[in-house]
Parts: structure tokens; sequence; C-alpha cells
């Protein structure tokens, strides 16, 4: 004979279905931690309704006709490309190890032969380009400057206390 259990019936009263299925949630308390009650959120103030986007901030092509959403896609997707070379070529550079040229000059050599012509142009520039260096040097900074008996007293050697930026800085960078 097989036992079954009837259907809860549908009643107002829940301590009806309740006494008919506590066997039951006593097994599946015993099986599964109890969940957490959900949290009312509190309602703010005012309700704000999101403003709906204007399709000119979005990304979108800058004009409709075939042509020229061809030719603006062309030219993202090609921008896109050599950045990432350009991102990569600086990440290599920046971790070769040094003194280890000849591995950089056949790394470099590699992208540079597996790129195309206007790739392979377009990540020379970017190799040859020097950050500017600043025309003027600066004024030294406050923090820098020694006091003038710094060498005959045991006492603090710079002129001015350590700025909280400057401060702040260093400590971060221990």
């Amino acid at each position: 004979m097989d036992k079954r259990t009837p259907p809860p019936t549908m009643s107002t009263d829940s301590s009806a279905v309740e006494g008919t299925m506590q066997g039951e949630t006593s097994e599946l308390q015993a099986a599964k931690p109890a969940a957490r009650a959900p949290k009312a959120r509190a309602v703010s103030a005012s309700t704000r309704t999101p403003q709906p986007r204007k399709a000119s901030a979005g990304d979108v092509a800058p004009a409709r006709s075939p042509e020229a959403m061809e030719a603006y896609d062309v030219a993202e997707a090609t921008s896109s490309a050599i950045e990432h070379k350009k991102v990569a070529l600086r990440d290599i550079i920046a971790h070769a190890t040094i003194g280890d040229t000849a591995s950089l000059a056949k790394t470099l050599e590699a992208i540079m032969t597996g790129s195309s012509p206007d790739d392979a142009a377009a990540l020379r520039r970017a190799l040859m380009e020097h950050e500017k260096e600043p025309a003027a040097r600066q004024a030294s900074s406050p923090d820098d400057e020694l006091a003038t008996s710094w060498r005959e007293t045991s006492s603090y050697p710079y002129r001015n206390l350590m700025s909280r930026k400057a401060y702040e800085k260093q400590k971060y960078r221990l």
C-alpha cells in the first residue's frame, strides 16, 4: 500500500494547513538553515524618475547613410586595434628586464612583422614619441629645503615640516 498525503485544503485558517505539514517542515528545517526574512527597504522622501538618455549621448554613428556608417565603423575598429597594440608595446617595454635587449628586440620584431603596414607605421610613431620634457625645472618643494645648520646640529634636518599631502603619500608607499 502506498501512503499518500492529501493535498492541503484551501482554507483561510492557516493553522489547519500548518498542522498537516508540520512533520514535513520540521524535516526541511533540520536539513536546511533558516532563511533570513527579507528586509523592508526604506522609501526615500523623493522618488526620482530616471530621465531617458538621448541617442546622441550613446554609441551611435555620426551619420545615417550606409557609406558613412561603414566608414565610421572601420575607423573605430582600426583605431581600437592600433591602440591595443600600442598599449601592449608600452607594457612589454615597461616590463622588459634591464640589459636583455636581445629578447626585447626579438619581441618587438615579431610584433612589427605581424602587423599590417599602416599598423606598423603607427606603432613606429608611437615608439619614437618621447615624453615632452618640462621647459624649465620647477622650484624645489618646501618639503625638501634643508635647514642651514642641519650638519652641525642633531635636530630635524629640514627647514620646514613636511606637508600633509607629502606625508600621506610617503606613508602610503610604506
